[in-house]
C-alpha cells in the first residue's frame, strides 16, 4: 500500500509515511503559537484526505476524511486525542 495526503486544509501542517500511512506534524511546528498562526480562526483544527492505494494491476484506492485537532498540555508537549477515527 501507499498513502498520500491528497488535500489538506490549511496545508502544509502534516507529513505522511508512504509506506505506514503515519500522519504526524511537519518538523517546522515547534510549538503551539506556531499552529495557532497557520489555522484560520486561530484554532487547531485541520482536514486532511488521505488516500490508500494498492500496487496491484489494476490499482485499487480509496480515500479518507480525517478530522485532526491537536489540544496542548503545555507549549512544548502537543497531543493528539486518542480516540480512534474511523
Amino acid at each position: 500500500m501507499d498513502y498520500s495526503i491528497t488535500h489538506a486544509e490549511p496545508a502544509n501542517v502534516f507529513d505522511i509515511n508512504s509506506h505506514t500511512g503515519e500522519i504526524w506534524l511537519k518538523n517546522s511546528i515547534r510549538s503551539l503559537d506556531a499552529l495557532h498562526n497557520i489555522t484560520p480562526g486561530r484554532d487547531c483544527l485541520w482536514s486532511l484526505e488521505v488516500q490508500a492505494k494498492d500496487r496491484g494491476s489494476p490499482s485499487f484506492s480509496t480515500t479518507a476524511l480525517l478530522k485532526i485537532d491537536i489540544t496542548a498540555v503545555s507549549y512544548t508537549h502537543l497531543t493528539l486525542p486518542t480516540t480512534p477515527y474511523v
